[in-house]
């Protein structure tokens, strides 16, 4: 019987506006849709988050926010910091 280990960076997300000064003056505006925001967390320092990523900064190519969080949670997993 193996040990199970569980990674250490995982992958969280919530569906919400980021807060900045122009999303609060925005959030009249019904017209904007929320957008999904994915937290990369560190297990080892109480899930503090390490990296975030908007559907509009995912970043790599045509990757949802959550594929891109879930890809660098991968790599840090992989490399072992």
């Amino acid at each position: 019987m193996g040990l199970l280990v569980k990674p250490r960076y995982t992958v969280g997300t919530v569906t919400g506006w980021p807060i900045t000064r122009s999303t609060i003056a925005d959030s009249r505006n019904q017209r904007q849709r929320p957008s999904v925001i994915a937290y990369v967390y560190d297990s080892a320092y109480c899930y503090r988050p390490v990296a975030e990523f908007t559907s509009r900064r995912a970043g790599v190519g045509s990757a949802t926010a959550l594929e891109a969080a879930q890809a660098l949670a991968d790599q840090l997993n992989e490399a072992g910091t």
